[in-house]
């Protein structure tokens, strides 16, 4: 392999490393339209519909009946870079051949992204509740300018997950329930960069990398009922080991055009645990409060190792160091008519960053999280439901300071001004 295709090669190994973090590390708490307006305070015990499911697998037993749920989340952040100090230093690059660094701050790397989520419950049979979910619990899109001061560490960074997870769960009695699910997790991502050469007469490279996995885990659950008005909700998820394979495409520009190096790569990923513990208490007819504390286990997040697919050469291996992580919730639902069909939402939580300020990357400009939200939800007869909750993100301003052992890059720092809005409606059926 000449010393030209290695860099190339090398450069993209590393590019492959922040995406596959990024997917690990976004989360997308997004699976319920009726629990969007309380910022998911009570998740785990709160199971009024199908989607409980996916917080905690015994709270399907309160259920009543056959009952589908389809769920769309629309979310769209803002991160907006600026930029403070970037540049080559005039050792590692000559001036003769040096490329300018000093571009635009990439636009809004925020994007669009709709996040589907459907679930079936069947009727309960000796105690015996059977379900289904199909939803998206990782994902990300952003997208920087192609030309931007940060191109040649992030450009395109779009993860898609889809789980689907068979689910059981058992009255134990009145008080106690069990739940379980075995999570078929589908993983796929496309990232892309651009990649400096050393002539100024050249164009940058662009490198597009493209991998996918399929992996498994399980989540269990426990629902208490000492009383008609209160339960405790408690709820596991296991990682999930993640071997995407793929392949590292990196196009030439300029008087290159269309001569291209193709190679294949995988990296191990494994995706956190999680445990949260949920309380929900109906203090009278017209208001009920609820609770949220979950904790990420992303210690496990230590590094990732980049291989040569079919020489099992190594082609990277990147610290990250992430921190495990909290998120706390608080919300109450309010009947304002003391009838059954109609009810407002208003919920708060702190949604605590695992990346710490050495170790963020353009690929996940992530900090400390406030969430603000609020919902109505609607009953038509005894059979039908709608739900639609909205949350505004209020996000820490994250700076970033990149400065790849590879000094083709340059160093880039600057801060990150972001945010979050997310709508999400739900229907339910009864059957």
């Amino acid at each position: 392999m000449s010393v030209f295709k290695k860099s190339l090669y090398v450069a993209s190994a590393f590019a492959f490393v922040a995406p596959v973090a990024l997917g690990a590390g976004f989360q997308l708490k997004e699976q319920s339209g009726s629990l969007q307006g309380l910022s998911f305070a009570g998740a785990s015990a709160k199971a009024d519909d199908a989607s409980v499911m996916f917080y905690n697998p015994a709270g399907i037993t309160r259920l009543k009946g056959t009952q589908g749920h389809a769920n769309l989340s629309l979310i769209k952040p803002s991160a907006k870079f600026n930029n403070d100090a970037s540049g080559f230093t005039a050792a590692a690059v000559p001036a003769a051949t040096a490329h300018t660094v000093n571009d635009g701050e990439g636009g809004d790397a925020g994007s669009l992204a709709a996040i589907p989520a459907i679930y079936a419950v069947s009727s309960m049979d000796n105690g015996v509740r059977y379900g289904l979910a199909i939803n998206t619990p990782y994902g990300l899109k952003t997208e920087y300018n192609d030309d931007w001061v940060g191109r040649y560490y992030a450009i395109k960074s779009e993860l898609m997950t889809i789980n689907v997870a068979p689910t059981v769960a058992w009255k134990v009695n009145e008080e106690w329930s069990l739940g379980a699910a075995l999570n078929i997790q589908y993983a796929e991502a496309e990232l892309t960069n651009a990649t400096r050469l050393n002539n100024v007469a050249l164009a940058d490279a662009l490198t597009t990398l493209k991998g996918n996995d399929l992996g498994f885990g399980f989540r269990v659950g426990t629902m208490y009922e000492p009383t008609d008005s209160t339960r405790i909700g408690l709820a596991y998820q296991s990682g999930i080991h993640h071997k995407l394979e793929g392949d590292v495409k990196t196009i030439l520009g300029s008087t290159l055009i269309g001569a291209a190096s193709t190679d294949n790569a995988e990296a191990k990923l494994r995706t956190p645990d999680v445990a949260s513990l949920g309380v929900y208490h109906k203090l009278n007819d017209r208001l009920a409060v609820m609770g949220e504390l979950a904790w990420t286990n992303w210690s496990v997040f230590e590094n990732l190792t980049v291989v040569n697919s079919d020489t099992g050469s190594v082609l990277s291996n990147v610290e990250e160091k992430w921190d495990d992580s909290y998120f706390m919730a608080l919300g109450m639902e309010y009947n304002p008519c003391n009838c059954p069909n109609k009810r407002f939402q208003f919920g708060v939580a702190y949604d605590q960053t695992p990346v710490d300020d050495e170790y963020r990357t353009f690929r996940i400009p992530d900090e400390d999280r406030l969430w603000v939200s609020f919902g109505y939800g609607q009953e038509w007869g005894e059979d039908k439901s709608f739900t639609v909750g909205y949350s505004h993100i209020f996000v820490d301003d994250a700076s970033v300071v990149e400065n790849a052992s590879s000094t083709a890059k340059g160093v880039v720092s600057g801060s990150f001004d972001a945010s979050v809005d997310i709508l999400s409606a739900n229907f339910k059926m009864k059957f």
